[in-house]
């Protein structure tokens, strides 16, 4: 029943937004332009966001154009550059592209008459590390010390949201980015005093509509008081994104008994 409810309401928020995407077109303002920009108009916005992308929509208008004049957008993110051609609708000049969620650093703007070629660089940026953070945070517990032994008994655990929202702006527009996130191939990797002891798996214990967890039990010899412990979790999210996290503790003794101190 829970999935069913899940799936109804993903099914509602895609209908809600192909809705606002519609509206969106149909009452989009142009954007304030320099007086110096090769536009008279020009208007831009996103639509159909998915898990992994989004179609980012251009409509502009050039100052100086004729019939043979071409124009693109090159879009630079943090990992690729894509390029838009532009399609001729009378005066306008119109396209969309999917890009995945990756940070737009800059995107240009080339047009091209008569082999005369002008660019201009459009305002547009959008910073994704955010959305692209997946809350998630692990743990380390000491269960037990051996003193006689040097032997510690740890438990290591990891746990994250469910689903990553955030709010994006562009071109003076909200726009609302919604994603389920995933976590596969949870590892956590033991270092003492910055030697590499041991890469285990952690196993998933717990999971309802908003977190997932992963525990597992890692028994140390060898370990004195005063010795830094690194734990470096790693995992790999939905999009196939390779994710590591870091936490670093310090065996402490007191009148009580051995502790953890984090650092």
């Amino acid at each position: 029943m829970s999935e069913r409810m899940d799936a109804l309401e993903e099914a509602n928020s895609s209908l809600q937004q192909q809705i606002n995407d519609f509206y969106d077109y149909q009452n989009r303002e142009p954007i304030t332009l320099d007086t110096n920009s090769i536009c008279s108009y020009f208007s831009g916005f996103i639509s159909d966001i998915k898990n992994d992308s989004y179609d980012l929509n251009i409509d502009l208008i050039l100052k100086n154009y004729q019939d043979n004049t071409t124009a693109q957008v090159i879009f630079k993110t943090d990992k690729d550059t894509y390029t838009l051609s532009l399609n001729k609708e009378e005066d306008h000049f119109k396209g969309t592209i999917n890009l995945p969620i990756q940070t737009l650093q800059f995107a240009q703007l080339i047009s091209q008459t008569n082999g005369e070629t002008n660019s201009e660089t459009l305002d547009a940026d959008i910073n994704f590390e955010n959305y692209l953070d997946e809350d998630a945070s692990g743990g380390f517990m000491l269960e037990s010390y051996d003193n006689k032994k040097k032997k510690a008994n740890f438990t290591l655990s990891f746990s994250g949201n469910k689903t990553k929202k955030d709010e994006i702006y562009l071109w003076d527009k909200e726009y609302n980015f919604k994603r389920k996130t995933e976590y596969h191939d949870v590892k956590g990797t033991i270092y003492i005093n910055g030697e590499k002891k041991k890469t285990i798996v952690l196993d998933q214990i717990n999971s309802d509509k908003e977190y997932i967890e992963f525990e597992k039990k890692y028994t140390c010899k060898n370990l004195e008081k005063e010795d830094t412990i690194m734990i470096e979790y790693t995992y790999t999210n939905e999009m196939g994104i390779k994710k590591k996290k870091e936490d670093t503790v310090q065996l402490k003794k007191n009148w009580q008994g051995y502790y953890l101190v984090w650092k």
